[in-house]
């Protein structure tokens, strides 16, 4: 199976689960807004607290090993934060899949706010591995 087949496959699973733990928390409290808007706040973070897990120590032995994943959107496009990563030992494809998951609800989330903002766009930061014990990826 190549990489991107198993990462569109974890994903599914994931998000299968992900979807099956929001339901039920959906059908507590009926249809209203404030309902969904909790539920779709709440799918924002499972996605990222699995990036999060996914990404763990993000050890390192050089700067090579080290990049950066766009995380969220701003009301004017692009990413709202940067995480830090190492490619050691995580994959890629599934990460960057969570990461799209994450801006498209994350957008989805501005849209039904209603929300404006300066429209800049962050500056992608560096990765470095930062030599000090334990190593690991940082930004700058």
């Amino acid at each position: 199976m190549t990489g991107a087949r198993r990462a569109a496959g974890v994903r599914r699973s994931w998000l299968a689960t992900a979807v099956v733990a929001l339901a039920a928390v959906g059908g507590c409290g009926g249809g209203s807004d404030k309902v969904e808007a909790v539920t779709l706040q709440a799918r924002i973070d499972l996605v990222e607290a699995e990036v999060k897990t996914r990404i763990g120590p993000a050890s390192c032995t050089s700067d090579g090993e080290c990049r950066v994943l766009p995380m969220g959107a701003l009301a004017c496009g692009g990413a709202s934060k940067f995480l830090p990563y190492s490619i050691r030992a995580t994959d890629e494809a599934a990460l960057a899949g969570l990461a799209a998951d994450h801006r498209t609800l994350s957008a989805q989330k501005l849209a039904e706010q209603g929300a404006v903002g300066p429209c800049v766009a962050l500056q992608v930061p560096a990765a470095y591995c930062d030599l000090t014990a334990p190593l690991s990826c940082k930004t700058r």
